[in-house]
C-alpha cells in the first residue's frame, strides 16, 4: 500500500526516490548512448572518451546527491558507494543493448589468480534471463524509464540492512567487471636448504611469518651465536668430561653438542664453533671474525663435592673491554664481583641438591661470594682465554639478612667446604656472536607471494513485475517498489544464510589442519594471515548457567551470564587464531571490534539499561538481530573492521563482504501462448564473500526455562 499526502504524491522512501530522481533527470541531459557504451568496452577507451565519461558520470553523482540531500537520504558513511552504484546503473542503462550483451564468462585460473565460482551460491543463474532478449525491450518505454528505474534501484540496493551491513558490509563491483579481486600478499620463512647428490626429497619447510608472533620459536634469533661444539680432537678445550659431561644446546631448533670452555686453555672460538652444518657450506677463514661484545655469560665452579654455575653475565664487569694498549682488535677482561649468592633453593648445574654446601638448605642461609676472573680475546683471530683467580666466601646472611657469625655450626660447614681441596673454578661459557661481515649466515629466508582470489559475482535468478499490456505508465512506480522490496528481503535472508555457509565450511575444514597444512582456498584470502579458527558451543543451556534462587535477580544474571560466554568464546576465537598478530602485520590500529549477531529476543539480554555490556577491555562490539527464524537462539560472533574505507576496498581482518554489482532494471512485451503482458524486471548481481576465516556460534538453548524456575523465598528465623 502507497501512503499518500494530501496532494497526491508517493510518501513511501522509495517512492519518494524515484520522484525526485524523475524529475531531475528530466531536466539534465540525457547519456549518450555512444558514450554508454564505451564504459563496458573491452577494447582500450581513448583518452578523450575517458574525459568524457568522468564528466558525465560526475554529473550525473551531483544530480543523484542534489536528490538525497533534499530527501535527507544521505548517510555519511554509506552515500560513496550509493551514489557510485547508482551511476553505474544510469550509465549501463543508457545503452542496454551493450550492457546485457557483454560477456560475463569467468577467466581460467592462473598461477597468480585463482578464481573462484559461485555454483553453490543461491538463486545461482549464471546467465542472462531469456526474457532480456533485446528484441523484447520496449525501446520507447526503455528511453524514458530504464535510467530512471535503474539508478533509484541500484542506490536503495548497494546497502544492506543493519544486520547484514555490519556482519557482510556492502562493497559495489564496476559494472563491466565479472568477478571481485582480493590480492593476497603471503608472506613465509624458511631456513633455506642444501641438495644432496643422493636426489633426496628436498622440503623447504616453509612457515607463515603471522605464525611467529605466537610462536616465537619459529625465528631463528641466535643463527650468528658462537656457540662451541665438542669433537673429539678438541676435547681439551672444554671442562673435562668426567666433572661436567658435553649436553645438546638447542639452538634456533638445531642442537649443538657443546660443554663449558676449561679455564687457562686459549681456543679459536670461532673454530669451534662450526657446526656440521655450516662445514658443509665450507670452512670458516680469515673473513671470519667475532663481534666486539664477548661476555662471560656462565661460570662454573667445584666447591667441595659440589658443582655450581653462576650466572655472571648479569653483571657489569664480566664483559670484555677495548684494550688500551696493543692492537685495536684486542679485548680485556678484568671481571671482579662480591655479590653472587649461593641461596637455600640453590642447586649444582644439573639440578640436584647440594651435599658440601647442604647447611645452606638446612638452616635457610645464603651465602655471598667473592669471584675475579681476568682474561683476554682477540676478535680478528677470535683467539679467547679466561683465567679464574679468586673464589672466596665472603659472608653468610641468615633468612632475615643479618649475618652469621664465624662461630656458628653451619657457618663453620659452609666455610668448610670453600676451603676443601676439591674447591677450584673449572671454566665458562662465553657469550659471543659472529660479526657476519661476509655473509656467511644468512638467516631467516622470507618468500613473498603475491595472488590474486578472483570471485565470481553470479546473475542471480530474476525478480519481475507483471501487468497487462495496456496498463500505462502510472503503475511503474509501484513495480519499482516491489522490485526493491522483493530484492531487499531475498538479500537479508541470503546474509543469514551466508552465515551458516560459512559456519558449514569452517567447521568442516578447521578442525582437519595441521600445524603445517596448506588452509584450502574455500577459507578466503585471510587464511594464511590468520589461523582459521570456529567454535561451535552446541551446549549453552541457560537454566543451567544461571542458578538465581530469587526470581528479582533472575534477568540481570542471565544477561551476566550470557555476557560471561561470549566473551570467554571471543577471547578464545583472538588467541586461537593469531588475529593480533595479523593486524600488526597490515597496520590496523586500535581494539578489534566483535559482531555479534543475534535474534531479536536474546539481543535483549545483551543490553543493559540501553547501553551495551562491557565485554572486555580487548575489544570493541557491535550487536545487531534479526527475526530471521533460522537465527533464534544463535549467537554468531565475527571480528569486523570499521576504518573510512569499509565499504570501499575489502580488508583482510573483516569476516567477509557482499559484493553488490549494479544491474539494469527493464520493462519489457513478454509473449507466452497467446498472452502479451508487459514486465518490470531485473536481474540482481551480489555474492557474499568470507574473507577472514575467523568465526564463532553459539546456541542457545531453554531461555525461558530460566524463568520458570521456582524461586526460593528466604525468612529470618529468630
Amino acid at each position: 500500500m502507497q501512503i499518500r499526502g494530501n496532494n497526491g504524491v508517493p510518501s513511501t522512501t522509495h517512492s519518494r526516490l524515484l520522484a525526485g530522481l524523475g524529475l531531475a533527470l528530466s531536466e539534465s541531459a540525457p547519456v549518450e548512448p555512444s558514450l554508454a557504451s564505451r564504459v563496458f568496452a573491452t577494447e582500450s577507451v581513448s583518452n578523450e572518451e575517458s574525459h568524457a565519461i568522468v564528466r558525465q558520470a560526475d554529473s550525473l553523482q551531483a544530480t543523484i546527491a542534489a536528490v538525497t540531500s533534499r530527501l535527507e537520504m544521505r548517510d555519511s558513511k554509506m552515500v560513496m558507494v550509493q551514489e557510485h552504484a547508482a551511476v553505474q546503473g544510469a550509465m549501463a542503462a543508457s545503452n542496454s543493448a551493450a550492457f546485457l550483451s557483454r560477456d560475463l564468462s569467468m577467466p581460467a585460473s592462473t598461477k597468480d589468480m585463482m578464481v573462484m565460482p559461485a555454483n553453490d551460491a543461491p538463486s545461482y543463474l549464471g546467465h542472462r534471463s531469456k526474457v532480456f532478449a533485446t528484441e523484447a525491450f520496449d525501446n520507447s518505454r526503455a528511453d524514458r524509464s530504464a535510467v530512471l528505474y535503474t539508478t533509484a534501484y541500484n542506490y536503495s540496493m548497494s546497502r544492506q540492512e543493519e544486520f547484514g551491513e555490519t556482519v557482510w558490509p556492502t562493497l559495489t563491483l564496476p559494472a563491466d567487471q565479472v568477478g571481485f579481486g582480493v590480492v593476497v600478499d603471503r608472506l613465509t620463512i624458511h631456513r633455506g636448504v642444501q641438495h644432496s647428490t643422493t636426489g633426496a626429497i628436498v622440503d623447504f619447510k616453509k612457515v607463515d611469518l603471522m605464525r611467529a608472533m605466537r610462536n616465537p620459536k619459529l625465528l631463528q634469533k641466535d643463527r650468528t651465536l658462537c656457540v662451541p661444539v665438542v669433537r673429539g680432537n678438541n676435547l681439551t678445550r672444554f671442562v673435562d668430561a668426567a666433572v661436567i659431561p658435553a649436553y645438546d644446546r638447542i639452538i634456533d631448533g638445531q642442537a649443538v653438542h657443546t660443554a663449558p670452555l676449561k679455564f687457562g686453555v686459549e681456543s679459536g672460538l670461532r673454530g669451534l664453533c662450526q657446526t656440521d652444518a655450516e662445514l658443509a657450506g665450507g670452512i670458516a677463514n680469515q673473513t671470519d671474525t667475532l663481534d666486539p661484545t664477548i661476555i662471560v655469560e656462565h661460570v662454573y665452579v667445584q666447591i667441595g663435592d659440589d658443582i655450581l654455575k653462576f650466572n655472571t653475565g648479569v653483571h657489569a664487569s664480566f664483559n670484555f673491554t677495548y684494550a688500551p694498549q696493543g692492537q685495536d682488535k684486542a679485548r680485556i677482561l678484568n671481571a671482579s664481583t662480591k655479590s653472587l649468592r649461593i641461596k637455600p633453593d640453590t642447586t649444582d648445574f644439573a639440578g640436584a641438591a647440594l651435599v658440601s654446601l647442604g647447611a645452606l638448605a638446612t638452616s635457610g642461609y645464603t651465602a655471598i661470594v667473592e669471584m675475579d676472573v681476568s682474561g683476554s680475546a682477540n676478535i680478528e683471530t677470535t683467539n679467547i682465554v679466561c683465567y679464574g683467580n679468586k673464589l672466596k666466601l665472603v659472608k653468610v646472611l641468615d633468612s632475615t639478612g643479618e649475618e652469621v657469625p664465624s662461630s656458628n655450626a653451619n657457618y663453620v660447614a659452609i666455610a668448610a667446604a670453600f676451603n676443601d681441596a676439591d674447591t677450584k673454578m673449572l671454566g665458562f661459557d662465553a657469550k659471543a656472536y659472529k660479526s657476519n661481515v661476509n655473509m656467511r649466515e644468512r638467516g631467516d629466508f622470507i618468500d613473498r607471494t603475491r595472488f590474486t582470489m578472483l570471485y565470481e559475482v553470479p546473475l542471480l535468478s530474476p525478480v519481475t513485475a507483471q501487468r497487462p499490456v495496456n496498463s500505462d505508465a502510472s503503475t511503474d512506480g509501484g513495480d519499482y517498489e516491489a522490485l526493491v522490496q522483493h530484492t531487499r528481503f531475498r538479500q537479508n535472508n541470503e546474509a543469514v544464510t551466508a552465515i551458516f555457509a560459512s559456519c558449514d565450511v569452517l567447521s568442516a575444514q578447521c578442525p582437519m589442519l595441521g600445524e603445517n597444512d596448506d588452509p584450502s582456498p574455500d577459507l578466503g584470502p585471510a587464511r594464511y594471515h590468520v589461523k582459521p579458527t570456529f567454535i561451535h558451543d552446541r551446549a549453552v543451556d541457560m537454566a543451567t548457567l544461571v542458578d538465581s534462587l530469587s526470581s528479582s535477580t533472575r534477568t540481570a544474571d542471565l544477561r551476566s551470564a550470557l555476557v560471561n560466554r561470549i566473551r570467554e568464546i571471543a577471547l578464545q576465537m583472538y588467541i586461537s587464531s593469531e588475529y593480533q598478530a595479523a593486524a600488526l602485520a597490515l597496520g590496523l590500529q586500535g581494539k578489534p571490534v566483535l559482531n555479534i549477531a543475534t535474534d531479536v529476543k536474546t539481543h535483549t539480554y545483551l543490553m543493559i539499561e540501553g547501553d551495551l555490556r562491557t565485554l572486555s577491555e580487548k575489544f570493541d562490539y557491535r550487536i545487531v538481530s534479526t527475526i530471521d527464524e533460522r537465527m533464534e537462539g544463535k549467537i554468531f560472533l565475527s571480528f569486523g573492521v570499521y576504518d573510512e574505507s569499509r565499504n570501499q576496498a575489502p580488508h583482510l581482518l573483516n569476516f567477509g563482504n557482499c559484493v553488490w554489482a549494479p544491474e539494469v532494471v527493464l520493462a519489457a512485451t513478454v509473449s507466452g501462448g497467446e498472452s502479451v503482458r508487459k514486465e518490470t524486471m531485473v536481474q540482481p548481481r551480489w555474492r557474499f564473500v568470507m574473507i577472514s576465516p575467523v568465526a564463532a556460534l553459539l546456541e542457545i538453548t531453554n531461555l525461558p526455562g530460566v524463568f520458570n524456575k521456582i524461586p526460593v523465598h528466604f525468612t529470618n528465623v529468630p
